[in-house]
């Protein structure tokens, strides 16, 4: 994991939303989000096929062909008709999954066959997949295993959504089932509302960030956020582990940090050994719940460096001790080629 330079970049966002509005735009988006790869997933791309065949997911024309063909990587055009075919010689695919809905959806069709049929070895994983950007099945893998979650009601039937929220204590928390945090939560202050929501998501879907694209067929409620309550994300990734921001208070207890490490540590027994936690605390109680865990593995498109995204605080301490994390794409990267030397020497 020598470069740190980023002649390539991992899943750019959105300049704006405006730029969604029309089809031409939405097509010009999609496309942009399109297998954009940093220069540590590539290098860790590199040193894997130093010894199994690796293919790296792309679309024709899209791929760094110059680096692929340099060092012994075979690009693998997933999207095209003989993507099956054209898996058979490959040991390990990289599929570096980016935030479409309609892609992520295509890709837990064809990992699971890729997985499950061909038996290759999938990064992302069948079970990862299927976890990520996936609210229903993250809150019910984590519940089911006895995680202390908020409530939350999830249903497919619009009857019982319509009972649920006759009885429901106001206000109400209504999530998206894909988006990203800051667009895919609202607060339903009213039984109105609450209705108005069940209806559209029953109806026409609700919308999201995403032209064309709607959660539709399903509505998630969960109780809001009280005034004591504060809300976070904390990531954990190899070794390392830090706070999203606004996510670390004075006015929690002392002890909180290591709560919160007790809690990651629990949610990385079930498997996910890499993740971003949402969590929720209240200051009066000191009941820290659950919301819900995001897999993280090479290629994710919300995996971000720390310099960036995440502080503790704004001390110079805090900038010192940023300093000295690395790029968690790199770590992400390095677990993975710990677990293919293992697979390797066994």
């Amino acid at each position: 994991m020598k470069n740190k330079g980023k002649p390539f970049a991992l899943s750019s966002p959105i300049k704006s939303e405006a730029s969604m509005k029309s089809p031409k735009g939405a097509y010009a988006a999609s496309r942009a989000f399109h297998y954009k790869f940093s220069a540590g997933y590539l290098d860790g791309a590199a040193q894997l096929a130093q010894w199994l065949s690796v293919g790296l997911a792309a679309r024709r024309g899209e791929e760094p062909a110059d680096f692929l063909r340099k060092n012994g990587i075979t690009p693998y055009y997933v999207h095209e008709s003989s993507w099956r075919e054209s898996a058979r010689p490959l040991d390990l695919i990289l599929w570096p999954v980016p935030a479409l809905p309609w892609v992520v959806e295509e890709a837990r069709e064809k990992i699971y066959f890729l997985e499950k049929i061909l038996k290759k070895r999938m990064v992302p994983s069948f079970s990862q997949i299927m976890l990520f950007r996936h609210f229903p099945h993250q809150y019910a893998f984590l519940k089911a295993r006895g995680l202390p979650m908020v409530p939350a009601f999830i249903t497919y039937d619009y009857d019982e959504a319509c009972r649920y929220v006759q009885e429901a204590e106001m206000p109400l928390l209504c999530r998206r089932e894909q988006e990203l945090q800051f667009i895919r939560e609202e607060v339903l202050l009213t039984r109105r509302e609450a209705k108005k929501m069940a209806f559209d998501a029953f109806r026409l879907g609700i919308p999201g960030l995403w032209p064309g694209h709607r959660d539709k067929q399903c509505i998630i409620l969960m109780k809001a956020p009280e005034k004591e309550d504060l809300r976070g994300t904390f990531l954990y990734a190899g070794a390392y582990a830090f706070f999203g921001y606004g996510s670390r208070s004075s006015q929690v207890d002392q002890d909180f940090e290591q709560r919160l490490w007790g809690l990651a540590c629990r949610v990385r027994a079930l498997g996910l050994r890499d993740a971003i936690i949402e969590f929720r605390i209240n200051r009066n109680s000191g009941a820290l719940l659950l919301e819900t865990a995001h897999p993280l593995f090479p290629g994710a498109p919300y995996v971000f460096s720390p310099r960036n995204r995440c502080s503790s605080d704004e001390s110079p301490r805090s900038a010192e001790i940023e300093r000295e994390f690395p790029d968690v794409e790199q770590i992400l990267m390095e677990g993975l080629l710990r677990d293919e030397l293992k697979n390797y020497e066994a």
